[in-house]
């Protein structure tokens, strides 16, 4: 099975009120992320 890759910029132009909305939301989505290896 191939492994899904996630890839960010740590910079986002948003509100703390918008950053918190987002990581919610972003938590919610990935669901479980054992097994997860940060590279």
């Amino acid at each position: 099975m191939r492994k899904k890759i996630v890839a960010a910029n740590w910079k986002m132009n948003m509100t703390q009120a918008e950053a918190a909305a987002f990581v919610e939301t972003f938590l919610r989505e990935i669901g479980d992320s054992s097994g997860v290896e940060i590279v």
